[in-house]
């Protein structure tokens, strides 16, 4: 499973699937995690543009399956800074300090805790 994680590339804004089809993304990505039946990707927004929901769930076959939902912040730029496993879902934290626990297929928001 490693391998097909690192066979992904980060080409601009292009998602290179180890089946060879590519996902054009809005901006490059930062980070990316690879579950059973969907690649889960953390864009990197430049500084200058305001997209707080930079990650999306995308099907081995390409398809965009969700972004995550837009949730109240203080900020009016509070973007998703990383991406991690957890477990069978993925854990996702933004720069005021929120931490959510998402299910990877759906995109549903499984917990949320303030961790600062």
């Amino acid at each position: 499973m490693s391998q097909i994680a690192d066979d992904l590339e980060n080409k601009e804004r292009k998602l290179t699937l180890p089946s060879g089809k590519t996902v054009l993304l809005p901006y490059p990505f930062r980070e990316k995690l690879l579950f059973k039946d969907v690649i889960i990707v953390l864009l990197d927004v430049p500084s200058n543009i305001q997209m707080n929901e930079n990650v999306f769930g995308i099907s081995r076959s390409g398809q965009i399956l969700w972004q995550i939902e837009k949730k109240p912040s203080p900020y009016k730029t509070s973007p998703y800074l990383d991406l991690n496993r957890d477990g069978d879902n993925v854990k996702v934290g933004n720069w005021d300090g929120m931490e959510y626990i998402i299910e990877p297929l759906t995109g549903r928001i499984l917990q949320e805790r303030y961790t600062k």
